[in-house]
């Protein structure tokens, strides 16, 4: 299956406006967000996941896994399924994970990874030891590090499910095989601080959660000051830190935007509006600003940049764009000089063109 695209640009229609909170961090120029909204492809899709990674920039949809060639989105195959994450082991190489393989949902015991060894020509089921031999085999979400791809990481409910092989043995860590009664939200590889990751979502138990370990997944702390039932926020969707510090990080929930600065002891807001902020993405060219999206009442694009994680906000809004969808993923590429950001939402793959 072929599905291509052409970009329709339109000319720039974003209401912005500045939200400002309490400064505790060095206020650097202010987000230059002068650029072009553009519909970019797989419209009318509903898109689960886009990763961008050493070139290849790969879609996740509920009718299979694109990959993104000049202008056009082009199918790789997994057609048949609803994909909802996928991961580059090498040149060729991609893992992907099927989170609902039935209209009835996924039942333990289903196929849920697939590997492919030839650029989606075709696909394989790649199980080996997950689930305890495919027994508890639901999985939500899966992550590789960068710098060592032979480490993956899986999310199903409240646990971590590691593979230090890529893929061939699997060990559950923060959680058994059998975890039930929660949502998996994220899974961050901190890119700053060795041996730092941080995983969230939500639990029946707890409300919103957190988990961070510092010696690479072996050992896992529970984030006791963000999962209060009686708390806003619902739901721990994305999550992204600070290069200055292992210690700051933010959080995108429903409805508003937690930053801690003492490693997850406390956490003050540092925005609250919009219904959820569901994602959230660095710049290519400045480690320090930040960007945030996800789900507005009105049901219209958006983001939100900041420069000085989370001191001030700088919200930009698609307000001739389209209507009722929301955004599930963001990525930030360099593309002919310009910066470039992508929505994954649930009617394509929208795009945001910086001038400057």
């Amino acid at each position: 299956m072929l599905h291509n695209k052409n970009f329709t640009t339109y000319g720039l229609l974003a209401v912005v406006c500045v939200v400002m909170n309490c400064s505790l961090f060095e206020n650097e120029n202010e987000v230059n967000t002068d650029g072009i909204w553009a519909e970019s492809g797989l419209q009318d899709i509903h898109i689960n996941t886009l990763k961008y990674d050493t070139g290849d920039f790969l879609v996740t949809t509920e009718a299979g896994v694109y990959k993104k060639e000049a202008s056009e989105f082009n199918s790789i195959g997994l057609t048949q399924f609803d994909v909802g994450d996928i991961v580059k082991l090498e040149e060729g190489a991609f893992i992907s994970v099927i989170p609902s393989v039935s209209p009835e949902g996924t039942r333990d015991g289903d196929t849920t990874i697939y590997k492919t060894e030839d650029n989606g020509e075709t696909w394989f089921p790649f199980m080996n030891n997950f689930g305890g031999e495919g027994e508890y085999s639901f999985v939500e979400k899966i992550s590789v590090d960068r710098t060592n791809r032979n480490n993956l990481f899986a999310r199903k409910s409240t646990a971590v499910i590691i593979s230090r092989d890529q893929g061939v043995i699997w060990e559950p860590r923060n959680g058994p095989w059998d975890a039930i009664g929660g949502l998996a939200g994220f899974m961050y590889i901190d890119p700053f601080h060795e041996n730092m990751l941080w995983a969230g979502g939500a639990s029946g138990l707890s409300g919103p959660y957190i988990f961070k370990s510092e010696d690479y997944g072996e050992t896992w702390d529970f984030i006791e000051a963000i999962g209060d039932l009686s708390a806003p926020g619902g739901i721990s969707w994305d999550l992204l830190t600070s290069p200055k510090s292992r210690n700051i990080a933010m959080v995108g929930m429903n409805g508003l935007i937690r930053r801690t600065t003492n490693g997850g002891d406390t956490w003050n807001e540092v925005f609250r509006g919009r219904r959820a902020i569901y994602t959230m993405e660095r710049s290519p060219r400045n480690p320090n600003r930040i960007y945030a999206t996800g789900f507005k009442d009105e049901g219209t694009l958006f983001f939100m940049a900041s420069n000085n994680f989370g001191d001030s906000w700088t919200f930009v809004e698609f307000k001739d764009g389209p209507t009722e969808l929301y955004t599930s993923d963001l990525v930030a590429v360099m593309e002919n000089g310009k910066e470039v950001l992508y929505f994954g939402t649930t009617k394509g793959v929208y795009s945001f063109t910086f001038e400057k």
